[in-house]
């Protein structure tokens, strides 16, 4: 059983803090709560956060306590992740993932504050109902992208090679927001992904990445350049469904904002889209495959930056 107190230690939190990259003002609100918050209470749930299977459950079960903190609940649950991030830590090296890897996935962490931030103006975080998937091991970074061992379990999509069936292994492909989506750091990511699982996922035969976002809408073609990073990452993947209500799209492009006459018009892309959205458009979002061995794969045994 994980003991939550061989991990509930402020300077370790402190430390992690700082090589992930967490904002100073976070960081000051999230240290005291190790000496504030009891976490006893959330004994028997805490190791259900580092497993695949039981991540959901672990969150569910600790959302009470923590809700109970009021104003500072923020503050808790990333003393609590920050906590499961330490363990997570050990249980890497246990298993030789490089260190960096370790460290770029656990950075959501402090990603998910710099968002916050970004969309409501004011340091908090929301993120727990996601970030179970990095301190369980289902998601790691590898360079530019997210990487994800993913069962599908939609309708059958699509024909011949990139077809999807129910039922199949795919590595489903993150976009975090900070990526720099150059055409270099896009083939190294999937380079690298290729390399990382088969050296530690060897028994995930999955043959296709898979992703499911606002990025590969089919109407990003109008709206953006044809030199466009969006673009060139959308041109990888065979394009298999298009739901035009799906509406991601506007918190990562505007933030917290919903009425567009008031959408932000800070960059061309932002005032493409809002132009499109005022004129009756939805951007919506794509699912798009493509097969593996693309970009090749490099080496498992050679270090991955």
């Amino acid at each position: 059983m994980i003991d939550i107190l061989d991990y509930w230690d402020q300077d370790a939190a402190a430390q992690l803090c700082a090589v992930i990259g967490m904002p100073q003002e976070a960081t000051a609100a999230i240290l005291p709560e190790y000496g504030r918050f009891d976490p006893s209470g959330i004994a028997r749930a805490f190791p259900l956060l580092l497993d695949r299977a039981t991540g959901p459950m672990g969150v569910a079960a600790i959302e009470p306590a923590v809700a109970a903190t009021g104003a500072r609940a923020p503050w808790v649950w990333l003393a609590i992740l920050l906590a499961a991030a330490g363990r997570r830590e050990e249980l890497d090296r246990e298993r030789g993932i490089p260190e960096q890897v370790t460290l770029d996935t656990l950075a959501a962490l402090s990603r998910f504050v710099r968002d916050f931030y970004t969309q409501e103006g004011s340091w908090g975080f929301r993120g727990q109902g996601w970030i179970w998937r990095q301190l369980s091991g289902g998601i790691y970074r590898i360079g530019a992208l997210e990487f994800e061992r993913f069962r599908y379990h939609g309708p059958a999509l699509g024909e011949g090679d990139n077809a999807l069936t129910p039922g199949e292994k795919l590595l489903s492909v993150h976009i975090p927001g900070d990526a720099v989506l150059t055409e270099a750091a896009i083939a190294d990511a999937y380079a690298r992904a290729e390399g990382f699982f088969a050296r530690f996922a060897p028994d995930w035969d999955y043959q296709k990445f898979y992703c499911d976002s606002w990025m590969l809408s089919p109407r990003l073609n109008k709206l953006l350049r044809p030199a466009s990073r969006i673009l060139r990452f959308q041109r990888d993947y065979e394009i298999l469904e298009f739901n035009e209500e799906n509406c991601h799209y506007i918190r990562w492009i505007f933030g917290a904002q919903t009425d567009p006459a008031l959408f932000k018009e800070e960059t061309s892309l932002q005032r493409s889209v809002k132009a499109y959205v005022l004129a009756g458009g939805s951007v919506g979002a794509g699912v798009g495959v493509f097969a593996k061995g693309r970009y090749g794969l490099i080496d498992a045994d050679r270090p991955i930056q």
